[in-house]
Formats: C-alpha cells, sequence, structure tokens
C-alpha cells in the first residue's frame, strides 16, 4: 500500500509491503522497482490534466462524504488548528483547492532516496545484526540497528537517485528487462451527479421504508433477474447521491454436509478471493480512484459481493468484477493470460501459512474464536487448516468454486438501495446471471442456508495452554447458551447484559483487579443467544478466575437483581431504547439494517419495531427478568449449558476436583450441589479443532440448533417461557398480505401509465 500521511509534525509518504520469504532474500529488488518508479514519476513531471481529475475526485468525495461522529470532528479539528489557517479548517486536508504545479513538482523532486528512510521488520534478524550496532528500545525491550542507506547499498544508490531502472542482471526474479513503470492516467469524473433519486420516501420508521422484493419471472424486461430475490429500494434516509448493491448466492446443505466442510476447501475460496482482490485493485483502479468500492467473501457458506459508489461508477465495476471472476474460475489452470502465475500463487499460500501460525492479537481474542470454533459447524482450527494448505495447489482453488457454486441449487439473495431507478437494475444484474448460468434459483432451498450452531448437551471445557509465546496471561471465557433468539428474549439479555456488565468489571476488574480485561454481556452466534464473562489477566489462573465468575453469576447477579430499583432500571431501559432509536448516520449502517432481513428471505424486516414495542409494553419488570436469569442460571435439569474456554500460560494443570467450589458458594448446599454436578459432567477437551465439536455432538441430548428466525413478539417456541409463546403464522400472513398489497398497488400503477400511453 502507499499513502500520504500529514499532521503537525510534517508530511510522509508511507510505501509499506507485507514480504514473502522470497521478498525477504531480495530487498535489493524491492527497492530497484520502488525508485525507479519514483523515478519515471520525477521524469513525468507535473501532469496538469492527471491532478486536475483528481482535484475533481477530492472535491466529490468532500462534497458527498458521510457525517462523523461529534467526537471524531471535534479531535480532528483541535489538530488542524496546529497547522491550517481558519479558512481551511474544514476541508484543507480532503481538497484540492487550486493546482499548485510547482508545488507538485517540488514534492516529487523530494521522493528520493536521500529523503528515505527504510524500515525492515524481520522475525530472524538477530542473524542479521552485527553486535556492535545492537540498540534496544527502551520499555519496550526490542533490539534493532541503524545504519545508512548508502552504505548497506553502495552500488545502487546512486541509480536510485538518478530514478533509473535496475540493470537487467540485478533483477533476482523479475523481468529480464529494464522496469517500465504504468503511470496513472485521468480519472473521469461526473460533476452533475442525479441527486433527484437519492432521498427515501418518508416512512414512520428512522430508517425509511422496507425495500420491496421485485417480480423474479423469467420474463421479467422490468429488472433482467430472472433467479433468486432482488430487493430494492430508491434512495436514502441519510443524504448521499451513491448506491449500493450486493449479491449473496448460497449452497444450501444437510447439517451432516455443513459439518464436513473441509478446511482446503475454506482455504481454497479464501485465497481465490484474495487472487481476486489484487486482479481487480489493479485493473479496475480508475473506477475505484473517484470513489466506487467493491468487497467479495468467498466462503462455503456462500459468495458476497458488494459494490458501492456513484451510479455512474457502479454497474461498469460490477460488470467488469463478474467478467473477472468468471475468467479467473474458468482460467486459472490455462495457459491464457488470466491464467493464475505460480509464483503469485506461492506467494499467497505463503502469506496464509504466516497468518495461520502468527498470534498477534490478545490471548481473549483467540480465546473467544475457539469458543465459537467449537459450536459453529463447518470451522476448523489454525492448525487443522495449516495441515491442509500444504495440499492446496492453482487447480484446486477452480475445482472448489466449481464444486460450490455450479453444483446447481443455489439460493440467491440481492439488495440495491440509494441513488439508482429500478430499471437501471437490469444490466447489473444480467451480469450475475451470466456467472451462475443455471444454477441459481428462486424455489425454496433443500437444506439449511446458515451454518447450523451446536446446542451442548452439557458443560463443555477447554483447557490449553496460551496460544501466544512467551504471554504471562490467563484467561477465562464462560459462556452460558440460551438458544434460539425471540424479540423478548433479545430485549431481556440485553438488559441483563448490560447489568451484568456493570456488575462483572465493577467486582472482578475494579474490586479483585483479576484481569486488565473483564467484561461480560449478551453475545451472538448466528440466531443463537449466549450470555459471556470474559476476564484476561496476570493475576489469577483460568481455574480461579472461572471461580470468580461463578460467584459474580451465581450469587452476585442474582442479588443485584432482586434488589435493583426500578429507577436503576429505568435508566437501563431508557439507554437500550436510545441504542435502538439511534438512525443511521450513514449509508453503511443503512444498508447493514436492511442486509439482515433480506439475507433471511425477507423475514424480520420489523424485528426493530418489534423489539422497541417489547421494551415499551412489554414485560421487562425485574420479576420478570430475574425469572428469566434463574431459568438460565438455575435450569431444572440442575446442568447449564456452559461453555468454558481457559488458557494457561505455561502449562496446563489438572482439571479441579467436584468438590472445588468457589468460596462464596460453599455455604450453599443447592449451588454447591450444582457446581459438583456440573463437574462431574463436564466434557473436557484439550483443543479447538472439529474433532472437538464432534465429541460434544456426541454428549447426550446434543443436537444442533434450527436455523428458525423468530422475529415476532410472543412466537411459539419449545422450551421457551410462557411469555414468549405465541404461533407465528399471523406474522407471516402479514408480511404476505403487504407483499400482496405491494404487487397490486404496482399492476395498478402499470395500467395507469398503459392507459396514459395508449392516450
Amino acid at each position: 500500500s502507499a499513502d500520504g500521511q500529514s499532521d503537525s509534525t510534517g508530511c510522509l509518504f508511507v510505501v509499506s509491503m507485507v514480504l514473502s520469504g522470497s521478498g525477504l532474500q531480495n530487498i535489493s529488488t524491492i527497492l530497484d522497482e520502488t525508485f525507479a518508479y519514483l523515478g519515471a514519476a520525477r521524469q513525468r513531471g507535473a501532469d496538469e490534466e492527471l491532478y486536475k481529475s483528481l482535484q475533481n475526485v477530492s472535491r466529490l468525495r468532500w462534497n458527498w462524504s458521510s457525517p462523523s461522529p461529534g467526537v471524531e470532528v471535534v479531535e480532528s479539528l483541535a489538530e488542524a488548528q496546529m497547522r491550517l489557517p481558519p479558512d481551511a479548517l474544514l476541508s484543507g486536508d480532503a481538497v484540492v483547492e487550486e493546482i499548485d504545479l510547482h508545488l507538485v513538482k517540488t514534492l516529487l523532486r523530494d521522493l528520493n532516496p536521500d529523503n528515505c528512510n527504510v524500515f525492515l521488520v524481520d522475525p530472524d534478524a538477530a542473524k542479521r545484526f552485527r553486535p556492535e550496532d545492537v540498540k534496544t528500545l527502551p520499555f519496550y525491550g526490542v533490539n534493532y540497528t541503524i545504519r545508512s542507506l548508502k552504505s548497506v547499498f553502495p552500488n545502487r544508490f546512486l541509480a536510485w537517485e538518478k530514478g533509473l531502472g535496475p540493470a537487467p542482471t540485478a533483477m533476482a526474479f523479475a523481468a529480464s528487462s529494464p522496469l517500465k513503470p504504468e503511470l496513472p492516467r485521468t480519472f473521469k469524473v461526473q460533476s452533475d451527479i442525479r441527486t433527484d433519486l437519492m432521498a427515501a420516501a418518508t416512512s414512520d420508521s428512522i430508517y425509511g421504508e422496507d425495500p420491496k422484493m421485485l417480480q423474479r419471472k423469467a420474463t421479467d424486461t422490468a429488472t433482467g433477474f430472472s433467479e433468486g430475490r432482488l430487493w430494492y429500494r430508491q434512495g436514502w434516509v441519510s443524504s448521499s447521491p451513491e448506491m449500493k448493491i450486493r449479491f449473496l448466492i448460497r449452497p444450501p446443505r444437510t447439517e451432516d454436509a455443513w459439518e464436513h466442510t473441509s478446511p482446503s476447501q475454506r482455504l481454497s475460496l479464501e485465497l481465490l478471493s484474495v487472487v481476486f482482490e489484487e486482479i481487480c485493485s489493479e485493473k479496475f483502479y480508475e473506477l475505484l480512484t473517484p470513489g466506487a468500492t467493491y468487497s467479495l467473501l468467498l466462503r462455503p457458506e456462500g459468495l458476497q459481493l458488494t459494490v458501492a459508489g456513484f451510479p455512474t461508477l457502479v454497474p461498469a465495476l460490477i460488470t467488469g468484477l463478474l467478467s473477472e471472476l468468471q475468467k479467473l474460475t474458468s482460467g486459472i489452470s490455462s495457459s491464457s493470460d488470466e491464467a493464475l502465475p505460480s509464483k503469485r500463487f506461492e506467494r499467497l499460500k505463503e502469506a496464509q501459512d504466516v497468518r495461520l501460525r502468527s498470534y498477534t492479537d490478545m490471548p481473549v481474542s483467540y480465546a473467544v474464536a475457539d469458543r465459537n470454533l467449537l459450536l459453529t459447524s463447518s470451522l476448523h482450527s489454525p492448525e487443522e487448516q495449516v495441515i491442509a494448505l500444504q495440499t492446496i495447489d492453482e487447480l484446486e482453488l477452480t475445482r472448489s468454486f466449481n464444486q460450490t457454486f455450479k453444483a446447481g441449487g443455489l439460493s440467491v439473495d440481492a439488495l440495491s438501495m440509494g441513488n439508482l431507478a429500478e430499471g437501471d437494475l437490469k444490466n447489473i444484474t444480467k451480469s450475475l446471471s451470466d456467472l451462475l448460468g443455471t444454477s441459481a434459483t428462486a424455489e425454496a432451498p433443500k437444506g439449511r442456508l446458515e451454518v447450523p450452531i451446536v446446542s451442548p448437551g452439557g458443560p463443555v471445557e477447554l483447557r490449553r495452554v496460551n496460544p501466544r509465546p512467551n504471554d504471562p496471561n490467563s484467561v477465562a471465557v464462560v459462556s452460558l447458551v440460551y438458544g434460539e433468539a425471540t424479540v423478548e428474549s433479545r430485549i431481556l439479555l440485553g438488559l441483563l447484559g448490560r447489568i451484568l456488565g456493570q456488575l462483572a468489571f465493577d467486582e472482578l476488574r475494579t474490586r479483585q483487579q483479576l484481569g486488565y480485561v473483564v467484561s461480560a454481556g449478551e453475545a451472538k452466534l448466528g440466531n443463537i443467544q449466549l450470555l459471556s464473562t470474559v476476564v484476561q489477566g496476570t493475576a489469577k489462573g483460568a481455574d480461579d478466575l472461572e471461580k470468580a465468575i461463578d460467584e459474580v453469576l451465581l450469587k452476585l447477579m442474582p442479588e443485584r437483581l432482586a434488589s435493583i430499583e426500578d429507577s436503576e432500571l429505568d435508566n437501563y431501559r431508557l439507554a437500550l431504547k436510545t441504542d435502538l432509536n439511534q438512525p443511521p448516520t450513514n449509508v453503511e449502517d443503512e444498508f447493514e439494517h436492511f442486509w439482515s432481513p433480506v439475507r433471511l428471505s425477507g423475514d424480520c424486516f420489523h424485528l426493530h419495531d418489534e423489539m422497541i414495542a417489547v421494551l415499551e409494553d412489554g414485560d421487562t419488570s425485574k420479576e420478570a427478568l430475574l425469572k428469566f436469569y434463574n431459568d438460565l442460571m438455575f435450569p431444572p435439569s440442575g446442568v447449564r449449558k456452559k461453555v468454558v474456554v481457559k488458557y494457561f500460560p505455561d502449562s496446563v494443570p489438572a482439571a479441579p476436583g467436584a468438590d472445588e467450589v468457589p468460596t462464596l458458594l460453599k455455604g450453599d448446599e443447592k449451588l454447591f450441589k450444582q457446581l459438583s454436578d456440573e463437574r462431574k459432567l463436564t466434557l473436557q477437551l484439550a483443543e479447538a479443532t472439529s474433532e472437538a465439536r464432534a465429541q460434544i455432538l456426541k454428549q447426550a441430548g446434543a443436537k444442533f440448533f434450527s436455523e428458525d428466525n423468530h422475529c415476532g413478539r410472543n412466537r411459539r417456541r419449545r422450551g421457551a417461557p410462557a411469555f414468549l409463546q405465541v404461533g407465528q403464522q399471523q406474522h407471516r400472513h402479514q408480511q404476505q398480505q403487504k407483499q400482496q398489497e405491494q404487487d397490486h398497488q404496482e399492476q395498478q400503477q402499470q395500467q395507469q401509465q398503459q392507459q396514459q400511453q395508449q392516450q
């Protein structure tokens, strides 16, 4: 990546690269190409036409940028006051007001090796160090050396200063001809952006009216979308002249097929998406620079393509992206120009291997990932993926894509929102139909579309060494599995999560000082809700951390709920309601709000309104919260669906015995028995892998949760408390009736238009 950075200390031009093993061995070649490109830019000089187009791009982006949060605006303005005049505070960092060719020439002249610092981070840097040159960074203990660039590369430095390309013999793994870098041309920017379609129709909802599902008949000439479900809404509540469209293509599978998804299939699809990203970012930069964006996710769960930008850019970009994907997936093994170069594949494969073996985040993030892996079908551990990666070649990328998306029976869902007329969708959706051929279907899918989530038959505990080398932290993640989310449970667990989060932080972080990372609250895996508490620290081991968490869950939290004042509970309700009633501040928030029900085939469009209704009119009293919480913590079976992940810094000790319970709970015989029974029934695991998940499924009573979505109040649900029960047919009938009314209105409008044309 390359980018300019500026603040009160000055301006920098930063080029960053993640190196493969070959790249690390050929630093001089990388610098050859970098300085040759900069030299070519200097020789070309200040291109007035190019910079005028960049000026137009900056104005367009500034005029239609989404509003930033207030805190960010204040911080940005405070910093800008130190270096910008008052009349340039708002736009000085974003808009090129005047073309200054002399300044451009000066900046290009300064991009030379004399003004360059090169930072090389190497895991094996100690082998390159000369002992007399080594310094240590205070407080961090990082060893480093500093040498002048000219002394390291004396024979190349003069050529770099002159901006010359490298000699052919110096290119260790590049072409045999001198480097000929391609410099950018001008960017076409349409200044007269159409704005008459950018505002959404008024609605009582803070997100505006719901998208409508367009006709999906094969003869539908209005949309050109012959297969699947296409949802459309004109305009935004948040002001923007952009449009955004997303396609989701999913292969339905049985539960058994989901569970037996191979790690090589997932890795191949991920590698293919990375290859696609590299190719398209180079090929379509003339569309991306003026403001268009895209992302492609390729996984066994489905293909998701998202494209956004000004309506003059998006259709061409979508057509180009889908064309490239079609070429890539059909020609990866051929000898054509679309074939995947083996060196590129090996480099990307090596980068994937490094990523899977690296643990650069906090240990708690990996503990949560381990919990999710144990409960989510089709996932595999990094260790399983590393083994599978060694067997993948270029051909496997195509095979995995065709196996996943060319086998037929696909479910296709799409959402288009923003500044685009309904009729303009025809050419966009036709490109998708060309890619899929006859694989898509508008019929009910045979199998599950959503990844199954495991319902454990009893307590589960993972005990393993902290995966971060030499990390002294212990981690405990304690999660109670509630089950399929309903409207009522979303509200009740939302309130309980807020209360528990504050209580856990006050007790475990502030009073007991058990760790610098303490959090608690509601968590979700698909349509399944959990109540989770997390502690990471060095004060105690993971077993003691779990005991402290259980003290909070089983004693302090029930006491807190029993004694909470009505005024305090009102404050929690008000905070939750305020969050729910927060209007979208940008098109991303608005789009994602509607995307959730679209991916559920149109179900749950009114979940937000239903949740607010429960918060206002439903039973969220202290008694209801206490009953809901007690049902989760003290089930009739006496054993919670408790999933615990524990990390130990050096080695894993023996698990605590059945009689080892938290100090605060020793005097309570009922709690003592519950914890003792849980310990006896706990499934102990030593690793988080797909095989470990298979062991969980062998527990008595273990199964997969259904993928049902309970989006209406009081919908009947097996095993739910009485106040959560009612039928779901009424809600679906209302949705169908509303769709029929919309279709009838559209037919009437079409008839009126035909009559007017005839007259």
